[in-house]
């Protein structure tokens, strides 16, 4: 690792590499509009270093469906509808993409560096934060900042550590025990049983298994997730009086909330209720009861655009995913990354906060090296 920071020469190299700090760091935080005037600006300067723009169909083929969805939709939303939701999806799913798409192969090292560096620093900082804070899994702020949710820490945790893990796949037994731990603990301290959970599922399944058919775990888990709205009372009432699970018996509540938005009427079912709408008041939820998303990004999708929506936003992952497959492998690390963030974003908010625009960074990345390594 030290001989390729080495490498970093020239202007150039050492403005991507702090441009991508800047970036990551952002992401940590939710949409405002400090975020978004940083973000534009950093990706503005990044322009500088992309001579000519490259489009992949995937990209603009959403661009200009969702334009048409929003259309058709916007007068038929409610009118409290956020149009900063609307800039996040044309950022996340299409302009961001293609910036770094864009970019050429060689500055990709420089960002997988300030991606790896940036997360052992991350790492070692929670692991003596969390070390004179105690583990609490109740706990909603790392460093006890107030916009720093740890939700959005845990999303880039779990992406960085696959990216560092996998792509040193030349580590020592000992390098890689001590990095799984390090990687285990600040979970623990960030406290999501979700990126807990996850981390330790890639960890334990075998590395042949993940090249051939890791594709497939998506579409499993989207059909699971069928069979649970199918019997959601049944499994919120055996989840809701066992403590450790009272959080997840909360977003039961909030997944029958989002579907009972949308079949109101044939509008709503189609179109949705707008993005942004999904209100929680007057649940019975506890602290999630100002939360406006309800925690399953495709729920949420289609609680905001409806049943169009939704199978738009069904072929735009489908989409990334059969895109991946080389040579019937699926063995980038990138792509491991992206599909972990997807899954979590089944049990989370996904794009809705500020880590979209770090997953948007890494689809870009992955369509790129995907082109470079046919």
């Amino acid at each position: 690792m030290e001989s390729k920071i080495l490498k970093l020469k020239g202007k150039d190299h050492i403005a991507i590499y702090l441009l991508t700090i800047i970036y990551i760091c952002v992401s940590f935080f939710p949409n405002t509009n400090i975020s978004f005037a940083i973000i534009g600006f950093t990706l503005f300067l990044m322009l500088i270093f992309t001579p000519n723009l490259s489009f992949h169909p995937i990209y603009l083929n959403y661009f200009f469906f969702y334009t048409i969805l929003i259309l058709i939709s916007f007068s038929k939303w409610q009118p409290n509808y956020d149009s900063k939701d609307i800039i996040s999806s044309y950022l996340f799913f299409s302009v961001i993409p293609i910036l770094f798409q864009s970019l050429s192969v060689k500055y990709f090292t420089i960002i997988e560096q300030s991606i790896k560096h940036f997360w052992i620093l991350l790492a070692i900082s929670i692991c003596v934060w969390g070390g004179i804070e105690g583990i609490d899994f109740n706990r909603s702020r790392i460093f006890n900042i107030d916009n720093l949710n740890k939700n959005g820490v845990a999303t880039f945790f779990e992406i960085g550590f696959i990216i560092y893990y996998f792509s040193n796949k030349d580590q020592s037994t000992i390098k890689k025990t001590i990095t799984i731990s390090l990687c285990l603990l600040s979970t623990l301290f960030i406290g999501s049983k979700t990126s807990i959970a996850l981390i330790i599922f890639i960890l334990f399944l075998p590395q042949k298994l993940i090249k051939k058919t890791f594709f497939l775990i998506p579409v499993i888990l989207f059909f699971l997730f069928l069979i649970i709205i199918s019997n959601i009372a049944t499994i919120y009432n055996f989840l809701v009086d066992k403590d450790e699970f009272f959080t997840a018996s909360l977003r039961f509540i909030l997944w029958e909330k989002a579907i009972e938005d949308v079949i109101i009427n044939y509008n709503t079912f189609f179109f949705g209720i707008g993005p942004g709408s999904f209100e929680t008041a007057g649940l019975n939820i506890g602290d999630l009861s100002t939360i406006e998303s309800p925690h399953n990004y495709m729920l949420a999708m289609f609680n905001a655009y409806g049943l169009i929506g939704l199978i738009l936003f069904i072929w735009y992952f489908s989409r990334l995913l059969f895109l991946q497959k080389t040579n019937n492998s699926y063995n980038d690390y990138y792509f491991l990354s992206y599909t972990l963030f997807f899954l979590h974003s089944l049990f989370d908010v996904g794009w809705v906060k500020g880590q979209g625009f770090f997953i948007a960074m890494i689809s870009g990345i992955m369509i790129k090296t995907r082109k470079s390594n046919p």
